[in-house]
């Protein structure tokens, strides 16, 4: 008989998950389980919190050929909302304040691996961050951020840093490594901080994956720049969170390595069901993703399903980059 425990208001079906990849006999490599178990996205309480339903929305909210969702189910099919935002809006003050996001709703389903594009200064950053809850969005009654269905807008910094700690991976263009730290702490370390055991079965299919096994004991200033980020690959993906959320990742790759990144990214999303969420510039990489989607000037501008590079150069030529 399966069981449900609940750990800080997230309730998950017990037993392990095996990660992905495969042995050289061509056999699906595996923990103690046979498959890995699916992460549960029923929208229930987090730290005393609930959140509330959602309206459905009007066609004309949605950036087409992208369907519109009800609550935290698509009205089309079954998959479960892993990120959600309603009326985000975000201003940054100054003497000339400038409104980088302009009142977007928009829904992102589990297992979905989503580019993010559009012209310098569409917001794309803006719009990753704030789903990523690095940023705070512009406050209002209607103003909503959800993963897995818990409302993030109004959690005490505490609660919300739990709740990122095991549930939301970044990958970021800069890397972020401590330099004091070697590259397997640097792997290791938020799982240390959510008070999570490291899966050694995981651990060690990642580094094989990613080419790391001679350079686990080298500090940051002692890898490259692709080998950094692979670090960083690592960290995001070894908790195995819900939704990975990506800045650039291969902006300050070579080809071959950015290659490399995607694959494990487009890996992670269909073989382990996470969601990945990723702002970049380049066609290429975009093509990666199952759907694209395009802001301007802080707004919804549309989207395209099952992207290639010629079509989001298209897309991106109609929007004026």
């Amino acid at each position: 008989m399966r069981q449900h425990t609940r750990a800080n208001g997230i309730r998950r079906k017990a037993g392990r998950e095996s990660p992905y990849g495969r042995s050289e006999s061509g056999e699906r490599v595996g923990s103690e389980r046979e498959s890995a178990e699916p992460i549960s996205y029923e929208p229930i309480s987090y730290l005393g919190m609930r959140p509330a339903p959602f309206a459905s929305l009007p066609s004309a909210m949605c950036p087409a050929p992208l369907p519109c969702h009800t609550g935290y189910m698509s009205t089309s099919h079954t998959i479960p909302i892993a990120v959600s935002a309603r009326n985000l809006s975000k201003t940054y003050a100054g003497e000339s304040p400038v409104q980088a996001l302009r009142d977007i709703s928009i829904d992102f389903e589990r297992g979905k691996f989503t580019a993010i594009m559009g012209p310098s200064g569409s917001g794309k950053s803006t719009l990753l961050h704030t789903l990523a809850t690095l940023d705070a969005p512009d406050p209002g009654e209607q103003t909503s951020v959800q993963v897995k269905g818990v409302e993030l807008t109004g959690l005490k910094d505490a609660a919300l840093a739990e709740f990122r700690a095991r549930n939301i991976g970044f990958i970021f263009q800069a890397f972020n490594l401590i330099p004091t730290l070697t590259a397997a702490q640097n792997m290791e370390l938020p799982l240390g901080l959510a008070k999570m055991a490291v899966d050694t079965i995981w651990r060690d299919e990642l580094v094989r994956t990613l080419g790391l096994e001679d350079r686990l004991k080298h500090l940051p200033s002692q890898l490259s720049g692709g080998q950094q980020q692979r670090v960083a690959i690592a960290r995001a993906l070894l908790p195995r969170p819900a939704v990975i959320f990506a800045d650039e990742p291969t902006g300050a790759l070579d080809s071959a390595t950015s290659a490399e990144v995607l694959g494990l990214l487009q890996q992670a999303s269909r073989e382990q069901g996470q969601t990945i969420l990723m702002v970049t510039h380049d066609p290429l990489a975009a093509s990666y993703a199952d759907r694209v989607l395009l802001l301007k000037d802080g707004q919804l501008a549309g989207g395209l399903e099952a992207p290639t590079q010629a079509s989001v150069l298209s897309a991106l030529a109609r929007l004026g980059d």
